[in-house]
């Protein structure tokens, strides 16, 4: 009984480690508090990338005393113009996304730190790489731990075009150190 019951555990275990795309996100190397929503700022620039998926990506600047954000944001969602908030499905990224749009760092901020989740439109589901609908936002939020975080916008191609348009389903990283400004 005991190997039947370790069997099925282990086999637990992979159903999860595959359903889960396999991403590992990087632990945080400090002691530093959880960061929480109240003490952080966001905004959101792109897209990005030419010839490919269409790349936004939140920078989140932390307003308080260090802390850590660990793991990826709980959910996703849009506000359109008539104020209608929009769950907006995401799936996480392979490590081979991850590897090509982020830092692969643990998201350790502070005022001198910042940390990138990275949207990515057209690699989440057949759906979106086709002629999916897609839906205009005037604003995002991000779920953080159990709150939610405000989403700006910030540099834009077409500053008079302040929206984002997003497919019914995009790829979403986990919480990484920003790469170094240039």
């Amino acid at each position: 009984m005991a190997r039947l019951r370790s069997r099925t555990i282990a086999g637990y275990a992979l159903v999860a480690v595959l359903l889960s795309g396999c991403v590992n996100y990087p632990n945080s190397d400090r002691d530093g508090d959880a960061c929480r929503p109240q003490q952080l700022n966001a905004e959101v620039s792109g897209p990005g990338g030419i010839g490919g998926p269409a790349e936004y990506r939140i920078t989140i600047r932390d307003q308080g005393g260090a802390c850590s954000l660990l793991g990826a944001p709980t959910m996703l969602e849009g506000v359109d113009s008539s104020g209608l908030i929009v769950r907006v499905d995401t799936t996480p990224f392979t490590q081979d996304w991850i590897a090509a749009t982020t830092t692969g760092r643990a998201a350790n901020l502070s005022r001198d730190a910042s940390a990138d989740v990275v949207l990515l439109t057209g690699i989440a589901s057949a759906a979106a790489q086709g002629a999916a609908p897609s839906r205009t936002f005037q604003s995002l939020r991000l779920g953080i731990g159990h709150g939610v975080l405000d989403v700006a916008f910030g540099q834009r191609p077409e500053p008079a075009d302040a929206t984002v348009s997003l497919p019914c389903d995009v790829g979403m990283s986990g919480f990484y150190a920003s790469f170094p400004a240039t």
